[in-house]
Order: C-alpha cells, then structure tokens, then sequence
C-alpha cells in the first residue's frame, strides 16, 4: 500500500476521512463494508493496521475507538475517561469510578495511581491498556449512586467522569479495603474530612 506525505496510505485516508466527516468516536466490524464498500479483508486489514501503530484503539474484538482528529506525532492515547465512557455506554451499564485515582483526586491520598476501579452493574474483569488498569467490579444497581459527574480540564465532552461522590468514596475505602489495602488510613480520611467540614456524618450515614 503506497503511503502519502501523512504516512497513510489512501484506505486509512478514506478511513479517517470519512470518521471525521461524520464526527464519529468509534467504530465496530462491518462499518467500514457497509459505509465505505471495503471487503471484509481490506477491513480488518485496516483495523489491524492503524491498531497496531496507536492511530486507534482496540478496546475489545470488533470495537474500536478513534480520535477526533489525527494525533500530533503518530501516536493516540485516549483519556481513560474517554475509554472508561465508551467501555460502558457500548454495555449500557451504569457505573461509577472509585479507588486510588479517585482517592488522589479528592484529597484522600497524595499516592499517584493509574488504576481505576469501575463499579458497574453489568461486567466484572480487568482490563490494561496504555498505560492504565481498569478494573470492573459488578455489583447490584441497588449499591451504586451517590456520584459526582464532571468533565476533566482539557478533554473533549465525551471524556465525562463519574466519580463516586466524596463521601461514598471513603466509604468504598472501608468497605473494600482489601481491594485497595486503604485501612487503616481510610479512618483518618474520614477525621480529617469531617473536621475539615469536607463532609458530614450526614453524608456519610
């Protein structure tokens, strides 16, 4: 396949072409036959191909995302919200992050994580990509609420992250110490968001 200036080739730029046009945020097996008259080979092909290199990212067999625009240097890495999104929108699942990213982001902890823990009511396993870890937790829809939705700075509206509230959160801490080893640590998170007024018993009970 002769490549261009870009370092695509004239399928991947029909490719990404048409995804832009469209505004799409992922695509899935048999797309690209139906939208664009690729055969099955010159699909997968494609798919493989631009997996391969970084321009895409393969989250599961068939099912990929894709960026906005093509990525300064070559190379895409998602924000993981945007991967945690996608992930579970495609499940319909509800969900909520909890754990050492999110006990860094509220204040709990000074500890760097890359680890995000997805309490959802659909899928349990663990996944790593890029540089992250995911990990889905299933759990009855009756345990999940008490969140808070926000978009990170600097990422596009489909990186939305929902976050167990900050209350929640250190009560995932207790509840799921052996998951986190958060005790007992997670006790004086408690202390010093009560005195601090972060929260109440209130938000806690």
């Amino acid at each position: 396949m002769k490549t261009g200036k870009s370092g695509l080739g004239p399928l991947e730029m029909r490719f990404f072409t048409w995804v832009q046009s469209k505004k799409l945020r992922e695509v899935k097996t048999g797309d690209l036959v139906r939208a664009l008259r690729f055969t099955s080979k010159q699909e997968a092909d494609l798919l493989y191909n631009l997996s391969r290199r970084g321009l895409i990212l393969k989250l599961w067999r068939g099912f990929y995302l894709v960026p906005d625009r093509l990525p300064a240097g070559g190379k895409w890495t998602p924000s993981p919200y945007l991967v945690i999104n996608k992930y579970m929108t495609e499940l319909n699942a509800q969900y909520q992050i909890s754990g050492p990213v999110v006990f860094n982001s509220y204040g709990y902890s000074t500890q760097m994580a890359s680890e995000f823990v997805i309490y959802n009511d659909k899928v349990s396993k663990k996944v790593n990509l890029m540089q992250y870890r995911f990990i889905f937790v299933k759990t009855t829809p009756s345990k999940l609420g008490a969140t808070k939705e926000f978009q990170p700075y600097g990422e596009d509206k489909n990186a939305v992250a929902i976050f167990s509230s900050k209350a929640r959160t250190l009560l995932d801490a207790v509840s799921d110490y052996k998951r986190f080893g958060s005790l007992p640590e997670a006790y004086t998170w408690i202390s010093e968001a009560i005195k601090e007024k972060k929260i109440s018993v209130n938000d806690l009970v």
